[in-house]
């Protein structure tokens, strides 16, 4: 169990990882990086993010003095291995007596730290990387303190983890944005309250909606012009029924005009029912013609 001094300092740091707003991973490693340096007095680090498809770690930040002064490329590459394939910290306090770290540089800028921990950082069962911290002040490194680094590790992870979706989240909601805002027909969506999710151009075109803060507003009140296709989205949303290529016709200043739709459900990410669209088209054109 940790003592009070490192409950603070853990603490602070993980109030520093839930209330900042990150844009890189590099920033998330730096930060908790520091604040391990800061609570146990060690002077170098890094973290090295794996890559899957190299199958190999990469140096993705580093902190104090390795900053500048690296240790050598290859010293730890025995117990990297190491803590990567058997998903364990590795405590190291005698470097020079452990096989698994290479000491055969002649330059003492380049030796390999006293002492170093290193742990192995998992989403599930996906690796993210290794967390690495050298020269312990103490000469080496606790029981204690190798579970501060630990947990301070495993949230760390949640954080990267969480920035990783919210970007993949922003890279698929800029997709479909782009696809529904050049669809050739309208589409709307609501959610579970019937209050407007989206609505691209083209819809707006069709049924000439001029007011252009619908967003969270309610579909009757959208859909005034139109009051046959907001029955149409809440009956498929209170029947979690969808039907395609319906018809509908609708008056509009004084002329007869027919939608052909198709509605759909929209689920949240548990594969629950969060709304209903419905895309459609003018077919008053044809319909006139038959």
């Amino acid at each position: 169990m940790l003592e009070t001094p490192l409950l603070n300092n853990l603490y602070e740091a993980l109030k520093n990882l839930y209330e900042k707003k990150f844009v890189q991973e590099e920033e998330i490693w730096t930060l908790t990086l520091d604040k391990i340096g800061q609570a146990l007095g060690t002077d170098s680090g890094a973290f090295l993010t794996w890559e899957p498809k190299e199958k190999q770690l990469i140096p993705l930040c580093r902190m104090g003095a390795s900053k500048e002064n690296h240790t050598h490329p290859d010293a730890f590459k025995g117990i990297h291995e190491w803590t990567v394939q058997y998903k364990k910290t590795a405590v190291v306090n005698d470097t020079s007596k452990d096989p698994r770290v290479e000491t055969n540089s002649a330059d003492p800028k380049e030796a390999a730290p006293k002492s170093v921990l290193t742990v192995p950082v998992f989403r599930h069962e996906d690796l993210l990387g290794v967390l690495e911290i050298c020269n312990s002040k103490q000469g080496f490194f606790t029981a204690e303190n190798q579970e501060f680094i630990e947990f301070l590790a495993a949230h760390t992870g949640l954080v990267v983890q969480s920035l990783r979706m919210q970007q993949a989240l922003s890279r698929v909601t800029a997709h479909n944005a782009s696809i529904l805002e050049n669809l050739t027909g309208g589409f709307i969506g609501i959610d579970i309250r019937g209050n407007v999710m989206i609505i691209n151009p083209r819809a707006r075109q069709i049924l000439e909606i001029a007011e252009e803060d619908v967003v969270g507003k309610p579909i009757e009140w959208v859909l005034q012009n139109c009051p046959g296709l907001s029955l149409v989205l809440k009956e498929c949303l209170a029947r979690n029924h969808t039907v395609k290529r319906q018809e509908i016709p609708w008056m509009h200043k004084g002329q007869k005009k027919t939608l052909g739709y198709s509605t759909l459900l929209i689920q949240d990410v548990q594969g629950g029912v969060a709304g209903a669209g419905v895309t459609f088209q003018d077919l008053t054109q044809f319909t006139t013609e038959r």
